[in-house]
């Protein structure tokens, strides 16, 4: 399959994985799902080291949204679990 399409299938897989985040997200399910293809299209897939900061702190109003592909997100001076595997955060 990766010989056919590339690393596509790698872009595909996580477009879906995401995807499924959002179905699950009741926030996110109010928007019609072109708004949410229009989402996905804009979002970039990044990886995080354990502690490293995914938002700024101090920073009021939206900055980005986070889907956990792989992990938790824990807030840094508590470590209260934000999100995990599969959810929206944002």
């Amino acid at each position: 399959m990766h010989r056919v399409m590339g690393d596509n299938i790698y872009d595909v897989t996580f477009k879906n994985f995401i995807r499924w985040a959002f179905e699950k997200n009741p926030t996110i399910t109010q928007f019609t799902k072109t708004s949410q293809e229009k989402i996905l299209e804009e979002m970039t897939i990044t990886s995080y080291k354990a502690q490293e900061s995914v938002l700024k702190r101090g920073v009021s109003g939206f900055q980005k949204l986070v889907v956990v592909i792989e992990g938790t997100l824990k807030k840094l001076r508590s470590g209260n679990i934000v999100a995990t595997k599969g959810q929206c955060y944002g």
